[in-house]
């Protein structure tokens, strides 16, 4: 009777067991599935990008001197002609003492100028007289010499040398007053007069206190400059931007920059969230060598961007991060994601298709790849259900699966 009962509960558990093995070999798996779809195979990748002014100025100082007043911070509004950096004169001894010498030779300058060269001038004077002085000296010599050639004896030789003497003074002392009334002693004293009247302006620009004022309505960008710095004549001293325009200056991988176009859509976003559109405004076609972060060289070219309404927060420097889709250029294809290919026995790629609630491993043709996604040229279309991770189920050509979400 024991054994009996013995052998009844073993072709019961056995039973019991068997029953477990084929209900756990007819539940379905659940999969992740996709419905393929027809469209372009995109790419999706991000690249950080500056946002900058379409027009930036550096203003210089006008003047030499120390800085005594920074009324605007970076990133305020300035209207045109207010005062960016004001500047104190330069109040120095030597440049002073320059100064007061420089204008005593312009008015030294001037005033020989109008003695020789005014209404009354007397180069001219000097040169009329001399004139008179060699007519009369040549006059007198060449009446003694004819009268002693006719009446030999009539002048002493003595004389003669006298009024020589005197013909040869008159000759070189109107020699001398030519010089002085033509036209290039007149140029040398007008260039002297340019010289030093030069030289008073540039002493008298130094000693003014001239401020660094904005050409037109603008944003500061940025302060070269503290309170209380010396600045020199010329040295930059600010940035500014005019407020409006403005651009997106992306670096891309020359790879990626190759495949965009004038006029694509980028989505963009601010440190903050904040998020715009922009569209591709040119691509340089020359390539940049430069080191990644990793220390690996890359190519890459300049990529400009027109952004539409920018949020109110953005300004000049700040970092954007630009989402570009690089699609297709050919019309819209089937494409499934690479990790729906799963090997096929005999070599090649195959999809599992979920057909009345099984999984049937069908061999398909692949084509390009592009941002995780394979084109698939035969073998599935669109429209049909796919297992697209198989690799992380226990999915099987002929199982029954569940779709347990879409990937």
């Amino acid at each position: 009777m024991k054994k009996n009962v013995k052998i009844l509960l073993f072709i019961l558990i056995a039973g019991a067991a068997a029953a477990a093995a084929i209900l756990a070999a007819l539940r379905p798996i659940p999969v992740e599935s996709e419905t393929l779809t027809a469209g372009p195979l995109a790419e999706r990748f991000t690249v950080e990008g500056t946002l900058l002014p379409a027009e930036s100025r550096v203003l210089n100082a006008g003047t030499a001197g120390p800085v005594t007043g920074l009324p605007f911070q970076a990133g305020m509004a300035v209207t045109a002609g207010e005062t960016v950096v004001a500047l104190a004169a330069a109040s120095q001894t030597e440049t002073e003492l320059q100064l007061a010498q420089a204008r005593q030779q312009l008015a030294a300058a001037r005033q020989e100028y109008a003695h020789l060269f005014g209404d009354k001038g007397a180069a001219a004077a000097k040169l009329t007289l001399a004139e008179n002085e060699q007519a009369a000296a040549e006059w007198e010599y060449q009446a003694a010499a004819q009268v002693n050639e006719t009446f030999p004896g009539a002048y002493a030789e003595t004389d003669l040398n006298r009024l020589r003497s005197r013909l040869t003074a008159a000759e070189q002392s109107l020699a001398v007053a030519q010089n002085e009334n033509s036209a290039a002693t007149k140029a040398y004293y007008q260039e002297q007069i340019a010289s030093w009247e030069s030289q008073v302006a540039a002493l008298e620009e130094t000693m003014a206190a001239e401020p660094v004022t904005a050409p037109f309505d603008c944003v500061l960008w940025e302060l070269y400059v503290e309170e209380g710095a010396y600045v020199a004549k010329y040295q930059p001293v600010a940035k500014i931007y005019r407020a409006g325009e403005m651009k997106v200056e992306v670096w891309a991988l020359t790879e990626d920059a190759m495949r965009m176009r004038p006029g694509d859509e980028v989505a963009c976003a601010l440190a903050d969230g904040a998020v715009f559109q922009a569209r591709i405004r040119y691509i340089s076609p020359v390539a940049t060598k430069s080191l990644s972060a990793v220390g690996v060289e890359e190519s890459r070219s300049l990529v400009e961007l027109a952004p539409a309404d920018l949020p109110a927060a953005a300004g000049a420097g700040h970092q954007v991060d630009a989402r570009f889709t690089v699609g297709a250029e050919t019309e819209d294809v089937v494409s499934a994601p690479v990790s729906a290919l799963a090997p096929l026995p005999g070599g090649g790629d195959g999809l599992y298709l979920i057909r009345a609630g099984k999984a049937a491993l069908t061999p398909v043709t692949t084509g390009r790849q592009s941002g995780g996604r394979v084109e698939i040229l035969a073998g599935a279309a669109a429209g049909d259900e796919i297992v697209s991770r198989p690799l992380d189920s226990e999915v099987r050509d002929g199982k029954r699966v569940t779709a347990a979400g879409g990937a």
